[in-house]
């Protein structure tokens, strides 16, 4: 982190991305070498060998070394007292006490030495434990802890492997917080004003915008909860204090920007919000004569936290002092004419105006004020002047950031004038972009003329296009361009806008004739088309012809476009470029369409699906010093200004103006996302490749990357002409060489000859050099040039697969993006002058797929409103009311009683009773359907009247005693689950009507719960279809397999035969993942060569064809069919269940090949039945030959001969009842006989067609399941008749199959085939739709032309879990990429069915994150069951926080850290844990960062791996991966040892302690962690545990022991980590030592893979 090479960081397992040396030269690329056994002369080789300055390496090492152990000389010299002293003065210095003079005159005496050698000391952290151990010992003694808080005496009585460490290296403001403010010191705080003074000043002022946000103090300020334990708590007694309220303001800022939770702390006393948010915008309203650096920056502060609010308008004290501000009193401030025409068009503000004034009038009276002086009294009240007196400050910033530095005029002051001029427009990009406050907001920036003044100012031209001002500009401008009708909100269509412009232009021309018909050219604009007024030109040379005053007049006092106060005050300033330009724009603009912004169409089709060099070289995308410095030379200001400057992206929140705007806005961010996730893979390779610039001219690769090859040759293709109506080529081919003689690897080479048709690949042009041209150096890109020599990137899609072209040659054929190949050649650019060629993991090549679904329909002409459903739409762009969307009926819909039949979703009949009100009705009585089952158990049918909750009527059938209660191993059949009562409320409110969000917590059953909403569906509507969306194939294919159940329907699931799962399926994407991560097929291990490889894939795919032959084969329609043949097989081989999917999958093709072979089993069915009724074999061969014979068989003899056999029986009168017992009149008798003679101990086949055998079975069943036969075979015969495999495919689709369930990933990327072939569903579902981004959730509800069919819309998952994974931390802040649709309904209010009991994990588990979800319960399995109850054999506590104090966190890469001791401590756990037989696959090792999860995979490989006495755990993965998934014991490391890092996001540290059923050690270092307040219910439950990992030596995983049942004594304590690794080689040799005990005693011993087994 600092340049120093240290021993510590020297490891074969850590790889060290950049080694400084003595002139700070970073080294690039991988050393994969031990520094610390190196000498100096092997160190300067190395570098040499990489062509690294090395001059000067010996004496810098020498230097660094020796000032090392001088600072470590001094520190021990030190004694205990003066430390103390020191510590002290550190205090003072940061919290800026009185000083005594002896203390100021020894500090003016301190030579400079001194000083360095304290600097030197604090930067260190040296501490003397021997003597902070003796302190603790006598405060002990004293019956107080290290800090002289008194202990308690239940406290005092644990033993002392329980107590916890003193906390060392304390930072000086947390021994100030421990003083002032820290709970566990301080019952009350006390407000003290010179501490928030001197707070404010040393660790906030110049913090939160001007200086580096990152900075110690302001975090520890944050961490120590400066905000929530002192000054809210204080805030009635520092109200008047300017610095308290500020550093307010400042720390809500702080938390906005780390993301996390504001507001729950503060909301407990609204009415202190009020007051604090009123004095604040007092404090803001005094603007500064000479503005000085920090009064503009604590207005930029100010800017943002208003920006923040505006973002938290769900919270109700926010939303009501925010609209306040930004309300309707905002209008004394445009000219009064311009009011009145406002509320001419809307009484409704008429009407609000007229009550405001009413109240301040009486206000006056009240106040004994002249009631004349009220409105003059309201426009200068801080909450009606606020944002005027801003924008007054504002028109001065303009001024100052774009005059040249001279004098007084300093770069800090130009910087921090550029920073507001941003704040603002940012904040009016806010105010524009949501309706609540852009109705009111527009015609007051109209009258002020504040976007025409902005895009006209020196600041605004003089910039460059990439100027973050002058983008922010051009964005409000565009959101006050959006067509929304002023009053209600609702977008106007584009002929209702193009009439209220030719309206305007009309009423100008009428204008014109009666008072500027005198004036030249006034009279031919009049009587002109409005045509022409549009236009703009002949208007704008009509205005310029006017005077300054008659311009002034037309603006101000005939048009009413701007303010009186504007033209005085502000039209002066000499910012802007002409005063007459100025008032001429404002009328123009106003009535020509030329200057209106690009329709959102427009910038969607001028926007390229894959990223270029400008969008990789974005800085905005990224924090590093890359974008400081390269934002830092434009405008003069410093480094640090611009770190936290708005970025100008699109901001995800809870209001979106119309369906265009929130898809563009996805759109932009999408892309982003895109390009910063290509960027980082892209500089991956070139970091690899070491790219230089031979002699020549040309490229060369140092290096090699596995995802990049050197391009050999590049020849374009077909260059088909452009579409009627566009300007770019329809299509763009061409052929690319590639060298694979350049990669190392044979797994590489084998990587690139399996791509394929549809891959995406990336065009990489280099020209490396020192310096730019001038024309580049305000290009985006300029920084990633400057370090990679990045000059053009391209995308394109593969047109087929890859074709080896002998051994080192590689040919694609591709397609190019026609837009950036358009741009290419307008600019004269060589198209194949390209040097590299880049590929990625396929699954991260999806983006395109979704990029395009928003395109096609941002170009649609109602904006994909009309893919929508009219009842969802509203609340997507989040408004009306919240609950509207839940209950979409009509009143007299609503008023009718829907009954719906609940199947065996209840076990009995206190089931049901306890699950619903007391006052429903139960009806016992009802007779039982015919279309039930009899024997199947408890079923009910439940009745609802209007939109309750509750239903009124519930009829019960076949109730049965007790069933089996909610099974630990999570069976598929919804029988063995007893749903709770929450979850029969998600479960009956998914089946009606609406949109349904369910709320489910760590192990609550979310799944179960989608599975019944399923099945239930089906249930009760046969005919509709069901949509099922998650957002990973894991998660797909565990809801899949329980819909499925039994297969036949039988068990309260879907038929297998109207089943079917769109997408590559888990066990593709598993292996193309293996692939990539390196770990190849278990088959190729014997290859070695790439022609190995390549002949393995070749014999692969003819197994593959055969495999296809022969399906074919088997499942063709036969010409000949030969019912001998038929019956010379097995009848019990004939009469399986045809819905068996005989290991068909439920792809596409595995569902058709599963319908012709259950077609071909039924139609040996009919031949047997043609046989039992007497026809020969050709008959019977005929009957059966398709289906539609069979139809023709059915009609002609089956259904008449039951008729004459029904007739027959009427004439007896009866005496043949029980025609099981008639053989000779029931004309089919010989067809079952011959079933139940081939079933006869077939026990395995009596389930499916045994019942049909039972004696009490009357003969009207028995006909139904013969007509069943010829009911399925016409849901076969579609299959018969179409001869295609696609056009089978598209039927199945789109007719037959009654629940598809595909990724969202997967329904982006067929979005415009399903469109194609009009896919239609009723109902939806979404699992994990808290992990969906928004836009992925949102293009499944639009998968259907019209969206009018769509009438249940189901999204469950659990918003306080992780969000969505966003590689980019600039949108993940800034524009809230990773906030969902789930979490944007939940925040809006939309209501949800929160799921009330978990039933994954042991009681004392689910107490670490019970705190989150209020009223979390435990299902009473695990309470109740053994399993639950025995403890971990060999580990004495279920649950533990180990503290590993001696290892250290190192960053081998930015923001990837490692922990190499906690890997290592991990491995050693896991050894132990297997050694006491617990099976690995029931154990997951978890960590909180990608770099430690490649770091533990590494250990686990060499020290576990390769042993089949522990072989590899179940999981070695991140918490963010692991969401979703379980297992019984959890490993956790926590990485940090500096700072805490994103575990303080609640979300995440929820996710993390939720994984583990049975068993959860957390291995991290308590001394850091256990100071975070976010994490306090982790350590609170750990608090009477030991911090060293307790062990039970001499047991095993079959321990019957309790998990309450420990005794101390018996137990081990665990010192440290070479302590647990001395124990388990301790344990191997013993193990080892008994094996050849065993052999020498002649007896077979465990061979090595039994004992991994046991």
């Amino acid at each position: 982190g600092d340049g120093v090479v240290r021993p510590t960081f020297a490891t074969q397992h850590v790889f060290i991305r950049q080694l400084f040396v003595a002139r700070e030269v970073a080294m690039e690329g991988f050393l994969e070498v031990d520094v610390a056994s190196m000498k100096v002369v092997e160190l300067r080789k190395e570098l040499k060998e990489r062509g690294k300055d090395t001059r000067g390496l010996k004496a810098a090492l020498q230097k660094r070394l020796r000032d090392a152990i001088e600072e470590e000389k001094i520190e021990k010299e030190k004694p205990q007292q003066e430390r103390q002293q020191q510590q002290q003065q550190d205090v003072d210095e940061r919290t800026g006490p009185e000083q005594t003079e002896e203390q100021a005159e020894k500090r003016k005496r301190d030579t400079k030495d001194n000083v360095d050698a304290k600097k030197k000391k604090q930067k260190l952290k040296t501490n003397d434990k021997q003597g902070q151990d003796k302190d603790f010992d006598a405060k002990a003694a004293m019956n107080v802890d290290e800090h002289g808080v008194p202990i308690q005496r239940d406290q005092q009585e644990v033993p002392s492997l329980m107590k916890q460490p003193a906390r060392t290296n304390r930072d000086p403001l947390e021994e100030v917080a421990l003083v002032h403010w820290d709970p566990s010191t301080v019952s009350k705080p006390t407000w003290n004003a010179e501490l928030v003074e001197a707070i404010y000043e040393n660790e906030i002022r110049g913090n939160s915008v001007a200086g580096e946000r990152f900075r110690r103090g302001m975090r520890t300020l944050e961490l120590t909860r400066y905000l929530e334990e002192y000054l809210w708590k204080t805030l009635e007694d520092g109200m008047k204090s300017e610095a308290h309220l500020l550093s307010i303001v400042h720390l809500i800022n702080q938390k906005f920007y780390e993301g996390l939770e504001v507001w729950p702390s503060l909301r407990d006393r609204p009415e202190l919000f009020a007051a604090f948010f009123q004095n604040v915008v007092r404090i803001m309203q005094s603007t500064p004569g000479s503005p000085s650096v920090s009064g503009i920056r604590e207005r930029c502060c100010f800017l943002l936290f208003l920006s923040n609010a505006l973002a938290s308008l769900e919270e109700p004290m926010v939303r009501k002092e925010v609209l306040r501000i930004f309300g309707l009193p905002l209008w004394h401030h445009i000219p009064v004419g311009r009011r009145e025409l406002e509320f001419a068009s809307y009484p409704a503000l008429a009407r609000a105006w007229v009550s405001i004034e009413k109240r301040e009038a009486k206000r006056a009276r009240n106040n004994r004020g002249g009631v004349e002086s009220h409105l003059h009294k309201l426009e200068q009240k801080p909450v009606a002047a606020a944002l005027p007196n801003l924008l007054h400050l504002y028109w001065r910033m303009l001024l100052t950031a774009s005059t040249p530095l001279h004098g007084k005029m300093t770069s800090d002051l130009k910087g921090a004038a550029d920073a507001f001029c941003q704040y603002f427009a940012s904040l009016m990009v806010d105010l524009l972009s949501q309706l609540p406050t852009r109705r009111i907001v527009l015609v007051w920036a109209d009258a002020q003329a504040v976007l025409v003044g902005s895009r006209h100012s020196k600041l605004y031209k003089e910039s460059p296009t990439n100027n973050g001002f002058r983008r922010l500009v051009d964005r409000a401008t565009m959101y006050a361009g959006f067509g929304i009708d002023g009053g209600s909100g609702e977008p106007l269509r584009a002929d209702d806008m193009q009439a209220a412009e030719d309206n305007k232009a009309f009423k100008l021309q009428q204008l014109f004739f009666h008072f500027w018909k005198d004036q030249e050219g006034a009279l031919d604009l009049a009587l002109a088309p409005v045509s022409k007024i549009q236009s703009g030109k002949a208007l704008h040379n009509f205005v310029m012809g006017l005077s300054v005053p008659q311009l002034e007049e037309l603006a101000c006092t005939q048009l009413r476009l701007l303010s009186p106060d504007f033209a005085k005050a502000i039209l002066p300033a000499s910012h802007f470029a002409d005063k007459k330009e100025l008032l001429a724009a404002v009328v123009v603009e106003k009535f020509s369409t030329d200057f209106a912004p690009l329709p959102a169409s427009a910038i969607a089709e001028k926007m390229s699906l894959y990223p270029d060099e400008f969008d990789v070289g974005d800085p905005r995308l990224t924090d590093t010093i890359d974008r400081r410095l390269l934002e830092a030379h434009k405008i003069g200001s410093t480094a640090e200004m611009q770190l936290l400057l708005p970025s100008g992206f699109p901001k995800l929140g809870l209001q979106y103006l119309t369906m265009e705007d929130y898809l563009l806005r996805h759109l932009e961010l999408f892309r982003l996302e895109a390009a910063a996730a290509v960027r980082d893979d892209l500089m991956e390779c070139l970091l690899r490749l070491q790219p230089k610039v031979k002699e020549d001219g040309q490229v060369q690769l140092l290096g090699w990357a596995r995802m990049a090859l050197p391009l050999e040759g590049m020849q374009t293709g077909v260059v088909d002409p452009p579409r009627v109506g566009c300007s770019v080529p329809a299509k763009v081919t061409a052929s690319l060489q590639l060298g694979l003689s350049s990669a190392r690897s044979q797994q590489a080479k084998y990587e690139w000859s399996k791509l394929r048709q549809g891959d995406i690949v990336y065009l990489v042009e280099l020209h490396i050099q020192d310096t730019l041209p001038e024309h580049e150096e305000n290009r985006p890109n300029s920084g990633v040039m400057r370090r990679f020599g990045l000059k053009r990137l391209r995308g394109a899609k593969l047109l087929d697969d890859a074709e080896v072209n002998g051994v080192n040659s590689l040919k694609l054929q591709i397609s190019l993006d026609p837009s950036q190949y358009s741009r290419d050649v307008s600019q004269n650019l060589d198209t194949t002058s390209f040097h590299l060629v880049m590929r990625r993991k396929g699954k991260e090549n999806n983006y395109p797929a979704v990029l395009s679904c928003l395109q096609q329909m941002l170009a649609g002409d109602d904006v994909g409103e009309r893919d929508v459903p009219f009842w969802l739409r509203d609340v997507l762009l989040g408004y009306g009311k919240p609950g509207a969307a839940t209950s979409p009926m009509e009143a007299s819909e609503a008023s009718d009683v829907v009954s719906l039949d609940f199947g065996d979703t209840f076990q009995d009949e206190d089931h049901l009773r306890g699950c619903f009100a007391a006052d429903v009705k139960f009806d016992v009585s009802t007779p039982l359907p015919a279309t039930w089952d009899k024997d199947s158990g408890f079923f009910c049918r439940l009745s609802y009247k209007g939109n309750n909750t509750d239903p009124h009527h519930a009829e019960l059938f076949g109730q049965r005693e007790s069933l089996t209660s909610f099974a630990r191993t999570g069976k598929n059949e919804s029988r063995g689950i007893r749903f709770t009562r929450a979850q029969i409320m998600a479960i009956a409110c998914g089946v009606r009507p609406g949109l349904t969000l369910i709320q489910g917590p760590p192990g609550t059953g979310k799944t179960d719960v989608a599975v019944q909403i399923a099945r239930l569906l089906h249930r009760n509507f046969p005919q509709e279809r069901t949509l099922v969306i998650t957002h990973s194939n894991h998660a797909l294919n565990d809801i899949f397999a329980k819909i499925a159940g039994k297969g036949d329907g039988s068990d309260g699931g879907i038929a297998q035969r109207y089943l079917l799962r769109l997408g590559r399926g888990e066990s593709e994407l598993k292996m193309r993942d293996d692939d990539d991560e390196g770990e190849d097929d278990p088959r190729m291990r014997s290859v070695q060569t790439f022609d190995e490889m390549l002949d393995f894939r070749k014999e692969g795919l003819q197994d593959m064809e055969i495999a296809e032959q022969n399906m074919a084969s088997s499942t063709a329609i036969s010409s000949t069919p030969d019912p001998g043949h038929l019956q010379s097989k097995s009848l019990a081989d004939i009469f399986l269940d045809p819905d068996s999917s005989f290991g068909y999958d439920f792809t596409r093709q595995g569902r058709i090949d599963q319908l012709l072979h259950r077609r071909q089993v039924l139609l040996q069915r009919v031949a047997i039945l043609a046989s039992s009724m007497g026809f020969n074999q050709d008959e019977a061969s005929t009957a059966s030959y398709s289906c539609e014979n069979a139809r023709h068989f059915w009609t002609v003899e089956v259904l008449p001969t039951w008729e004459l056999f029904l007739k027959e029986k009427d004439k007896v009168g009866g005496d043949q009842q029980g025609s099981a017992n008639a053989p000779i009149v029931f004309p089919f008798k010989d067809f079952f006989v011959k079933i139940g003679n081939s079933l006869q101990g077939e026990s395995e086949h009596l389930k499916a067609d045994g019942f049909l055998l039972l004696p009490d079975r009357s003969e009207e069943e028995l006909f139904e399941y013969i007509s069943s036969i010829f009911h399925d075979l016409e849901e076969c015969r579609p299959f018969e008749l179409l001869t295609h495999a696609s056009e089978r495919g598209n039927f199945l689709l789109t007719k037959h199959a009654k629940l598809i369930a595909m990724t969202c990933t997967h329904a982006a990327m067929r979005r415009s085939d399903f469109l194609r072939l009009s896919l239609f569903f009723d109902s939806i579902i979404v699992e994990e739709s808290a992990q969906i981004t928004e836009v992925e959730s949102f293009i499944p509800l639009a998968l259907q032309k019209g969206g009018t069919r769509l009438k249940r819309a189901v999204l469950i998952g659990d918003h306080k879990q992780l969000p969505p994974v966003i590689r980019c931390a600039a949108l993940r802040r800034e524009s809230h990429m990773d906030q969902s649709l789930f979490a944007r309904l939940v925040r809006l209010g939309v209501p949800s069915i929160l799921l009330d009991r978990q039933g994954r994990s042991r009681p004392r588990i689910a107490d670490l994150y019970r705190w989150h979800y209020p009223g979390l319960g435990d299902l009473h399995h695990v309470n109740d069951e053994p399993f639950y109850n025995r403890a971990t054999g060999g580990f004495a506590h279920v649950f533990q926080v180990v503290d590993v104090p001696d290892s250290h966190e190192h960053s081998p890469a930015p923001h990837a850290f490692q922990n190499l001791g906690e890997a290592e401590y991990l491995a050693s756990v896991f050894q132990y844990a297997r050694l006491c037989r617990h099976r690995r696959e029931r154990i997951s090792v978890l960590t909180t960062y990608a770099s430690q999860k490649q770091l533990l995979r590494d250990v686990f490989a060499r020290r576990c791996g390769q042993n089949p006495l522990f072989g590899m755990p179940a999981n070695i993965s991140t918490v963010d991966e692991f969401q979703g998934q379980q297992n019984d014991i959890v490993l956790l490391s926590l990485v940090r040892t500096a700072s805490i890092g994103h575990i303080r996001d609640a979300r995440r540290l929820v996710v993390a302690l939720s994984r583990a059923r049975l068993s959860l050690y957390v291995f991290c270092n308590y001394e850091l962690f256990s100071g975070c307040q976010e994490m306090s219910p982790l350590f609170h439950q750990s608090k009477h545990l030991p911090l060293q990992l307790q062990l039970v030596l001499g047991e095993d995983a079959t321990t019957e022991r309790g998990i309450e049942e420990l005794e101390v004594d018996s137990s081990y304590l665990v010192e440290n980590a070479s302590d647990m690794h001395s124990l388990v080689d301790k344990r191997v040799a013993e193990h080892w030592q008994k094996m050849q005990s065993t052999e020498d005693k002649n007896e077979k011993p465990l061979s090595a893979q039994e004992t991994s087994d046991n």
